[in-house]
């Protein structure tokens, strides 16, 4: 109860002006959620209460499309020009959003390394659709498995490696040359795409060693991929973005969600602090700390991927070498995609069968990404957002980057985050475990 209360409070922030419309969708939502749990489709009702009204509220709202503003530029603009040769790297892009993403930054020019962990099935969708849409756009994979801190911890020299050839393939010999001599080539854009939904609770494949006593643990396959994986990579990805001469700023893009609002604790007390660390205790293996629930847990690794990029615009800001680089979180919408695999044959058909009308398409659900990494930013030092900051709200609703924002349908959209999700004093407490947890992270078998 105290979910579908939160979620409630969600959605009449959203419904502002067009009240009826969005509340009366969602009075058809909720029955639905409760024909769902007498069916046994538990679940399936909780995908549907947490992201119809985000789909129902964009159709609703009139004139404004959540087009990306990259997309208003025609080939050979300014802001296209601008795009042309800056490298992304997208985790998890062999699929879903992060194959669209990729493949509509391959259409502005960008160099695209896709980082997964299934290299065959992502150099097949790199063939069959980046380069089939796009044929000449420069794009490779290089593997990269979130939930194994050695192939995080090693993505680094693999990464150099590629840029590096690039750089030899596609300039001038003595530029080639000169880039050659230094210590390490630059990303422009990190986007943070990867994450997992497991129905079943199920750890991790590896093993973290961690800070306390340095104890070989496993995690919630969950929190390792959507979270400390995350964190691991974007810390190494770093001194690349510090190299980065994009006129806008180097931009990591951390996807979240509206899931976030599932985890029951909506409040920023002290309190409730200490209920997410001791939440986030309890996905280590052999803690006797209480484990949420699958869906609670899911929401638990959103609200973490939120707090994270508060937490990094605020650090990117305090040190004059990062400034430069901007870290938002983004809500893709309801998107049909393949994280729905691990639903089982049956729960899978269901929910492509039922709701194509409702959620929204790949191509879409990468728009926000795409904008984020886009778009320009506020000020060339932003500093951390400040949701209740009348003049944070007014860059973000004229579609300029603001760094440590929450944004969705290609809008700034913190008045959306529950409490706590816009607390500064949780994303410490949050990151601090967190660290604790990736002091020494080594790869072992289970």
């Amino acid at each position: 109860m105290k979910l579908l209360a939160n979620h409630f409070r969600a959605v009449v922030q959203l419904a502002e002006g067009r009240a009826v419309l969005c509340l009366v969708a969602q009075g058809i939502v909720y029955v639905f959620f409760l024909a769902s749990v007498l069916a046994t489709l538990p679940v399936i009702s909780w995908f549907v209460c947490a992201f119809s009204s985000f789909r129902l509220q964009r159709r609703v709202a009139a004139g404004r499309p959540p087009y990306p503003l990259i997309r208003e530029a025609t080939p050979g603009s300014e802001h296209a020009t601008m795009l042309f040769g800056r490298v992304a790297v997208i985790t998890g892009s062999n699929t879903g959003i992060g194959l669209s993403t990729a493949t509509q930054l391959c259409g502005f020019g960008c160099r695209v390394v896709m980082a997964c962990r299934d290299v065959a099935k992502a150099k097949a969708a790199l063939d069959g659709t980046v380069r089939r849409q796009h044929p000449g756009s420069i794009a490779e994979v290089v593997l990269l498995d979130l939930d194994d801190p050695g192939s995080v911890a090693s993505f680094p020299e693999r990464l150099t490696e590629l840029l590096r050839q690039w750089t030899a393939v596609y300039t001038t010999a003595a530029t080639a040359a000169s880039a050659a001599s230094t210590s390490a080539p630059a990303i422009d854009f990190l986007v943070n795409n990867a994450g997992i939904f497991s129905a079943a609770k199920r750890y991790s494949a590896h093993r973290r060693s961690t800070a306390a006593g340095h104890m070989s643990r496993r995690h919630d396959n969950m929190v390792a991929t959507n979270h400390l994986g995350t964190v691991q990579l974007t810390s190494l990805m770093v001194p690349f973005l510090q190299r980065s001469t994009y006129i806008h700023g180097a931009r990591v893009i951390v996807v979240a969600s509206v899931a976030h609002t599932w985890y029951p604790i909506a409040n920023a007390s002290a309190g409730s602090i200490a209920a997410i660390v001791e939440a986030l205790n309890g996905a280590v293996e052999g803690d006797a700390s209480a484990r949420p629930a699958q869906p609670n847990a899911y929401g638990l690794t959103k609200l973490c991927n939120v707090l994270y990029a508060r937490w990094l615009a605020k650090e990117f800001a305090s040190k004059p070498a990062t400034r430069h680089i901007a870290a938002v979180s983004v809500h893709p919408g309801a998107v049909l995609s393949d994280i729905y695999r691990d639903f089982g044959a049956v729960g899978e058909s269901i929910m492509r069968a039922l709701l194509p009308v409702v959620f929204k398409n790949n191509d879409e659900g990468a728009w926000t990404s795409v904008h984020c990494c886009t778009a320009p930013r506020r000020t060339a030092t932003s500093a951390l957002h400040a949701p209740s900051n009348s003049t944070h709200d007014a860059a973000g609703s004229t579609g300029l980057i603001v760094s440590g924002g929450y944004y969705a349908d290609c809008q700034l959209a913190d008045e959306t985050c529950t409490p706590i999700a816009r607390s500064m004093d949780a994303a410490e407490a949050v990151m601090k475990w967190t660290f604790t947890q990736l002091a020494t992270a080594t790869s072992s078998s289970s």
